[in-house]
């Protein structure tokens, strides 16, 4: 374990840090969806899913009319009035969250629903710590990957940490967001992506890995796709210096990775 105390420094301090911040965050909602998001871990256990054309429900409404979203304030009907009519609610009072599917949601309800049983924790801070968790997830592969790199000790730390502190660390983990878990399948992709180059991994868990990303949200596939661009051209590029072409260059190609 000694010689991995890059990973247990930049663990401690960023999860650390990151759950801080959350804790201080008032019940405000971020203006980067989450709102859409709250609503739908707030339904999973009595629906199951959210489908197209549905109203947010009760617990978003009084969020809008009472907490407000940052850094634009209160919106829809007065704190403690009637909140009956959606309409006077941002998007109509309608959800935009039914593109996704419940995957990451349900993990955020019952993930966070345990970390809320912690005495001065509430619900809405125990669903935000969810992001904690895959940063701290995101952050293990990304060490393994930096290893490979030769970038190790304070260098991975610093620049780790950085990334925690960004803009995009904050609004990313603090608050319900979709994007903490397609940081972790980024980071995972990277590292297969590594391995896979090498002879170490066969490409099927490169596969396999886009297939569990899509189940979160569709842009992971993204990064798989650059992945398998990647080792296309590196393969390829290896097979023409060693002398391959025509059809012994395709087999070699894919027959190596699968």
């Amino acid at each position: 374990m000694a010689r991995h105390w890059a990973l247990a420094v930049t663990l401690v301090a960023g999860m650390g840090y990151m759950a801080i911040i959350t804790l201080l965050h008032s019940q405000a909602v971020s203006p980067i969806d989450e709102p859409q998001y709250i609503d739908y871990i707030d339904k999973v256990y009595g629906q199951g899913i959210v489908r197209s054309g549905e109203y947010l429900g009760e617990l978003v409404r009084g969020l809008f009319a009472c907490h407000g979203v940052i850094p634009f304030g209160v919106m829809g009907a007065a704190c403690g009035s009637d909140m009956s009519d959606p309409s006077v609610f941002p998007f109509g009072g309608i959800s935009s969250a039914p593109i996704y599917t419940p995957v990451q949601f349900w993990i955020d309800r019952v993930v966070g629903d345990a970390i809320s049983t912690i005495p001065g924790i509430d619900q809405l801070a125990g669903w935000r710590l969810v992001g904690t968790l895959w940063l701290g997830g995101g952050l293990a592969f990304c060490y393994l990957a930096a290893r490979r790199l030769r970038i190790a000790g304070w260098g991975f730390v610093a620049v780790a940490l950085a990334f925690v502190a960004s803009p995009f660390g904050f609004w990313t983990f603090s608050f319900v967001s979709t994007d903490a878990p397609i940081f972790l399948f980024g980071a995972i992709a990277l590292w297969l992506t590594m391995r896979i180059a090498r002879g170490e991994s066969s490409g099927w868990w490169l596969v396999a890995l886009g297939a569990a990303g899509s189940l979160f949200k569709a842009t992971s596939l993204v990064a798989v796709g650059f992945a398998f661009v990647y080792l296309v051209v590196y393969r390829v590029i290896a097979l023409r210096r060693a002398g391959v072409r025509g059809a012994a260059l395709a087999r070699g190609v894919f027959g190596r990775f699968f």
